[in-house]
């Protein structure tokens, strides 16, 4: 509230008072992850993969992140570069994003390998955020498959794959059973 007084020069005074509400709107914390696996192939029995895990701030508020954690390797404060917590300045400024690597034993029968990590944080109002993203890697057989990467090419009839017809991937063939099998990027 603002109270104003005034007074003309013969002496006569006036006054008035007024107020005005503003409204605050909370900004609410957002953090993307991006996860990736060096290499994405072993051949069986599988063995050491190193992991890159990077955390951004996605908000233009700063975000302490106090968590970050993986499916199969558990917490990964202390794991490989990973130190839990960190601050993340608001998007766009420097230091808006962190990153680490870990590495992981990866064993298994022939097929994909799947985990995944997540980081949460909370901004100075108490909002959070969480995000997740995964990696994979192939563990195949020597014997059976064959997981050098090779770029293969289909072809789909335009009613099959709108607005294309062809989908070139890094991948493999099955040679006994001819399936396809795309490896990640």
């Amino acid at each position: 509230v603002v109270d104003v007084e005034a007074e003309d020069d013969i002496g006569l005074t006036t006054s008035d008072s007024d107020d005005a509400i503003v409204t605050l709107t909370d900004v609410l914390p957002e953090i993307s992850v991006i996860k990736t696996a060096n290499p994405t192939a072993l051949d069986l029995p599988g063995g050491d993969v190193t992991f890159s895990v990077t955390v951004s701030n996605e908000a233009p508020e700063a975000i302490t992140i106090n968590a970050l954690a993986d499916d199969v390797f558990g917490p990964l404060d202390g794991q490989g570069s990973c130190q839990v917590p960190f601050d993340l300045a608001p998007e766009g400024e420097p230091g808006d994003s962190y990153s680490c690597t870990f590495t992981g034993a990866v064993f298994g029968p022939a097929g994909v390998f799947t985990n995944t990590v997540t980081a949460s944080g909370s901004d100075d109002d108490g909002n959070d955020a969480s995000a997740s993203d995964d990696a994979t890697v192939l563990l195949a057989d020597p014997g059976i498959l064959d997981p050098v990467k090779t770029k293969l090419t289909m072809y789909y009839a335009p009613s099959d794959l709108t607005g294309a017809d062809r989908l070139t991937f890094n991948g493999y063939i099955q040679p006994e059973t001819g399936e396809v099998f795309a490896l990640p990027f």
